[in-house]
């Protein structure tokens, strides 16, 4: 890990000429499972200054997910993230349970989750692509909560958390985002009549 002191300005709300220099560290570090770089940053008014488990993380950035998620989903998904931190095989599992939460909001039917994907699909809820990507989460998350030799990395459990966010983003985010376009170029239209 590397540690950069530096120093920022604040600027006040209600006056703008009002300024302040705030102490903050810049901490660069190296995963040592997948080797991967992450950048954080902690200042002196932050709730625990100086711990780097409290810093904000900077790079690389973590998708947030939009209100039109269901609570449930999104709580587990940010229980992933943190996990993420100290065990890859608990944060697989937590997106296993995502998945799981993403079949059940859409009354998938079948009586385990293979047969739930496969629904969805056939329902064209979600396509085929996210169907393979859903059943690398439920495998990859199956091997985590066994007793097996298999041992999931950090490698692994990033690209799990891109596979549930995009079928997130198709299922959910997406429909929000095209029905938002609409109105609004249907407003736009009737504007211009």
């Amino acid at each position: 890990m590397c540690e950069a002191p530096s120093s920022s300005t604040a600027y006040s709300i209600e006056d703008s000429d009002e300024r302040e220099s705030i102490e903050c560290t810049y901490y660069l570090t190296r995963c040592k499972t997948c080797g991967g770089i992450s950048l954080y940053y902690d200042c002196e008014y932050d709730e625990h200054p100086g711990y780097i488990t409290e810093a904000f993380l900077c790079y690389p950035a973590i998708k947030e997910l939009g209100e039109e998620i269901p609570i449930a989903i999104t709580r587990t998904y940010y229980e992933a993230l943190k996990a993420e931190k100290f065990s890859s095989d608990a944060s697989a599992i937590l997106i296993r349970r995502a998945l799981e939460l993403l079949c059940k909001d859409q009354q998938a039917n079948g009586r385990n989750l293979k047969a739930q994907l496969d629904d969805l699909a056939h329902r064209n809820i979600i396509p085929n692509t996210l169907v393979k990507m859903g059943d690398a989460l439920r495998i990859l998350g199956n091997l985590s909560a066994h007793a097996t030799d298999y041992k999931i990395d950090a490698s692994e459990v990033y690209a799990m958390k891109d596979f549930l966010f995009a079928m997130l983003e198709y299922v959910y985010t997406a429909p929000t985002k095209i029905d938002k376009l609409q109105k609004s170029m249907a407003a736009k239209t009737n504007n211009s009549a």
